[in-house]
């Protein structure tokens, strides 16, 4: 696929129809699909940070540096950063991800691995501002960092306090590092909300479909969770929410937990998780857990857990209120998958 392909709309270069938009930010934004705001394009291997990066051909090197820009640009609405295939060794920081959308060809083409730390931030670690706003990430492969310093637990991908946005059709990908189980240093793919503990962070009305999550060396150093919803250190998870939510349709292949809620028991109001399959892909028995809500102020009361298939060597789907767990199918330590149930044990 190329960025050169498809129609010309508002005078941008637009990518062709293999990148559909149906239900994404811009099609929300506008139905007519035409572009407002301003266009950047990366290119990892052309490009110069010292180009507009407006056209391909003077594209930015880095995709901070067009996301700098765009942060600047207080006045577009509906931005698009077009990110070319390459591997960008980068720390990528949005102090603010406002009205724009990220997009790359593919997640196997363009892939952010850093050497340290997180490949993508959103926000300040530890705010409670809102930092990801009417966004769209979209066909971006983000790994965990290349070398670990034995304490800290960065995730490929850190999004602080998002709201109306979706991420969809990205990879997250385990590469050098290899899993821990808690309550170790842990590889984790998508971290939605700080690492570190702050009250009243609530990610909210906003979506993660199609993605997957597992490893890039084959049977082997793969994340240890998948998606982690709160601080690492369950600090007070009771402060903590996860309203409107949507994981959906996504493949997770965690070494620990595939999904892992450290938000408050009556914080998930309208948030649903379905049609997900969760496993291990390095564990011949499936994920240690599959999806748990640890919330210290009793069982998770409003988050439904709907229509997905779990294979687990402890629990299939612990801690959330029994009758919104409805038609999942779940095995345990290599059982027999249970029937239309909620739980199996």
């Amino acid at each position: 696929m190329s960025f050169l392909k498809g129609p010309k709309l508002d005078g941008n270069i637009i990518i062709d129809d293999d990148i559909n938009f149906t239900g994404s930010v811009l099609s929300t934004r506008n139905p007519f699909g035409v572009v407002h705001g301003e266009t950047w394009y990366v290119d990892g291997t052309n490009g110069n940070d010292g180009y507009e990066g407006k056209i391909p051909t003077r594209a930015k090197k880095t995709i901070q540096a067009a996301v700098t820009a765009q942060i600047a640009n207080t006045t577009g609405l509906g931005d698009v950063i077009y990110v070319f295939p390459g591997t960008y060794v980068e720390n990528v920081a949005a102090s603010v991800f406002n009205d724009c959308s990220l997009i790359g060809t593919s997640a196997d083409a363009v892939i952010i691995a850093p050497a340290t730390g997180s490949g993508f931030t959103t926000g300040t670690d530890g705010t409670a501002t809102v930092s990801m706003n009417r966004s769209l990430i979209k066909n971006i492969q983000f790994r965990p960092p290349s070398t670990e310093d034995g304490t800290t637990a960065y995730p490929a991908c850190l999004i602080g306090y998002m709201t109306g946005s979706v991420i969809e059709d990205c990879k997250f990908m385990g590469t050098t590092i290899a899993p821990f189980q808690n309550p170790g240093p842990a590889t984790v793919g998508l971290q939605l909300g700080s690492r570190t503990y702050v009250a009243w962070e609530f990610p909210e009305h906003s979506r993660i479909s199609r993605c997957e999550f597992g490893t890039s060396a084959g049977r082997d150093k793969e994340l240890s969770i998948g998606i982690r919803v709160g601080s690492q250190t369950n600090t007070n998870p009771s402060y903590r929410g996860f309203k409107s939510m949507k994981i959906e349709d996504c493949i997770i292949g965690a070494y620990d937990t595939g999904i892992l809620l450290n938000t408050g028991a009556s914080s998930c109001g309208g948030t649903v998780i379905r049609r997900n399959v969760i496993t291990s892909h390095q564990g011949g028995a499936g994920t240690n857990v599959g999806i748990i809500s640890q919330a210290d102020d009793g069982t998770d009361l409003l988050c439904m857990i709907v229509n997905n298939r779990i294979s687990a060597i402890s629990d299939g789907i612990t801690n959330f209120s029994s009758c919104n767990v409805q038609g999942n199918i779940v095995s345990i330590g290599a059982g027999t998958p249970a029937g239309e149930t909620g739980f199996a044990t």
